[in-house]
């Protein structure tokens, strides 16, 4: 059972990204979170970001770029470098993402996605360091303080009682 603060943040996402659906079995993982991210859906656990969720199958270009495929609809695993081998090792479908060149990619169009997304959840539920990255701290921000404008008290302006001799 998920908490209730968490439950209405999956079913007010589950009704823009579909792909949720497929990433039920994360949400057992004890810090599970989900926030936006570049107009997708990152997934959190065990203090890392474990997946992004993007659904756009009309955007197959990047600034003056064009790609043969869109690169804004499917899964990117946030990762490091020194793990794609390994995920080109379980399946040749997986690719570096054509922006975030760290990060691999699979398309949602991929005839063999849902088993490939099953596969990425387990080492999740595993907490394979092959998934994730751990996000950077967030930097305090400075607030600069206000300088306070003393004004001189004002004036009563109930008539002051004066003394009246004789």
């Amino acid at each position: 059972m998920l908490a209730p603060e968490l439950e209405k943040k999956v079913e007010r996402f589950s009704q823009k990204f579909e792909l949720l659906n497929h990433f039920e079995k994360l949400f057992r993982i004890e810090d599970f979170d989900l926030k936006h991210m570049f107009g997708g859906m990152a997934l959190y656990g065990h203090g890392k970001m474990l997946f992004c969720i993007m659904e756009d199958p009309t955007q197959n270009f990047y600034k003056d770029k064009k790609f043969p495929y869109p690169i804004w609809n499917g899964v990117l695993i946030p990762t490091h470098r020194e793990y794609h081998d390994q995920f080109i090792k379980i399946s040749k479908d997986f690719k570096p993402h054509p922006v975030l060149g760290k990060w691999m990619y699979i398309p949602q169009t991929l005839e063999n996605f849902e088993e490939l997304v099953n596969k990425l959840i387990l080492l999740a539920l595993k907490n394979s360091d092959m998934i994730g990255i751990f996000p950077k701290p967030k930097k305090k921000s400075i607030k600069k303080k206000k300088a306070v404008i003393k004004q001189p008290l004002k004036k009563s302006k109930a008539k002051s009682k004066k003394t009246i001799r004789k």
